[in-house]
């Protein structure tokens, strides 16, 4: 058998270029085929999996959930409250007390090292 198999790779050489490249698309087509069925097996496999594992939710759940007041957008934008920094002093002043601090930080540092 793998004599046969080389002999008809050595026929197919002989051949000229268009018929060479019908044997490389078909050759490409059957691999594609079988790759891309073991991929929809394993993927079919891996969906019923999925089903088993996550739980089926009645309809009677669905009709609980969708008869509990959600609160809309705009009752949690009247309720929103703004982001405010420790301070209360202005954005500049707040720069240039952070900067203070890590200046001081800075030469306690180098004054601790020798």
């Amino acid at each position: 058998m793998p004599l046969n198999v080389w002999k008809k790779i050595e026929e197919i050489r002989q051949k000229p270029e268009q018929v060479r490249m019908r044997y490389v698309f078909l050759s490409l087509f059957v691999s594609m085929f079988f790759v891309v069925s073991i991929w929809l097996l394993s993927l079919e496999e891996s969906v019923q999996n999925l089903r088993k594992s996550v739980p089926q939710s009645s309809n009677d759940e669905k009709a609980d959930s969708s008869k509990e007041e959600q609160p809309s957008l705009n009752s949690l934008l009247q309720k929103a409250t703004p982001i405010l920094p420790d301070s209360a002093s202005d954005q500049s002043d707040y720069f240039n007390e952070q900067f203070r601090k890590d200046t001081q930080n800075t030469e306690t540092e180098t004054s601790t090292n020798p």
